[in-house]
């Protein structure tokens, strides 16, 4: 049996980009842009998976 991937709340730009279905390219060009919110400190940059929820229902048509 196949485990799940477990993401962590507070997430790097490629778990990000995996967990919202996305090629790392594409959020960053185009999510990111539109209004992704990025959490960076100190330089080192991730992504809650509350920040990533909202935008997609943000975005839902």
């Amino acid at each position: 049996m196949e485990k799940k991937y477990q993401f962590p709340k507070y997430m790097n730009k490629s778990q990000a980009a995996k967990y919202m279905g996305v090629s790392y390219n594409t959020m960053m060009d185009k999510y990111v842009p539109a209004g992704l919110g990025l959490i960076i400190v100190d330089g080192v940059v991730r992504i809650s998976q509350e920040e990533c929820d909202r935008f997609m229902k943000e975005h839902q048509k």
